[in-house]
């Protein structure tokens, strides 16, 4: 079974409106954000519901880009505000939001994370290990001053001041992707492995 995505957007800032539809189990969000050193991004909820972290760059040696990724299983269904907080945040970039529709496996997410940063470079890659076909490779990537673009995924969003978010439905074990641009600017990438399955036990509809 593999995962099956309805759609994917992108808005700016950390406070928008997304709108979830009949069939929509998974939400999966990327953030992008201008971090003091050592800041962090402390929760991101849809409709006042936390979303689980899975993985989150930046902050550190790369102190100016931050990228991070979540999920929320079983999402309420219709328009409500996705909203990201965080301490030692100096401005929020970009939300991105992935519908999932079927073959999400509840339990024991995510399968394999992957996140890098560097204060100049040109492209930095993601590599992951879904282990099964059909797998779900979300990836977030932000890089200063410039709009670059992924390669080797499926689909990618529209540019936000140098964010996008992408995604691919895996077709092996290993699975890489690469974000970036010509120019020695500071980047951060991350990107997470979500199991495809068939959950069992859900009352709202089965994840798959």
């Amino acid at each position: 079974m593999s995962v099956g995505v309805r759609a994917m957007e992108i808005a700016a800032g950390n406070s928008n409106t997304f709108t979830t539809q009949a069939g929509d189990n998974v939400l999966v969000v990327g953030i992008a954000a201008n971090p003091s050193a050592g800041g962090n991004i402390t929760g991101v909820t849809f409709n006042g519901i936390a979303l689980t972290e899975v993985v989150e760059i930046g902050g550190g040696a790369q102190a100016d880009r931050k990228v991070w990724i979540g999920y929320l299983v079983a999402p309420d269904i219709g328009a409500f505000t996705l909203v990201a907080s965080g301490t030692g945040i100096d401005s929020w970039t970009s939300q991105v939001a992935l519908f999932v529709s079927a073959g999400f496996l509840e339990a024991g997410q995510p399968r394999d994370t992957d996140a890098i940063e560097d204060n100049s470079n040109d492209t930095l890659n993601v590599s992951l290990t879904p282990t099964v076909a059909g797998d779900l490779c979300f990836y977030m990537g932000y890089k200063g001053g410039v709009q670059a673009s992924w390669s080797g995924a499926t689909a990618e969003t529209s540019g936000v001041s140098g964010s996008k978010g992408a995604y691919e439905i895996a077709t092996t074990t290993s699975e890489n992707a690469s974000y970036g641009v010509a120019g020695d600017n500071s980047i951060a990438v991350c990107g997470a492995a979500f199991k495809a399955g068939r959950s069992a036990g859900r009352v709202s509809g089965a994840i798959g």
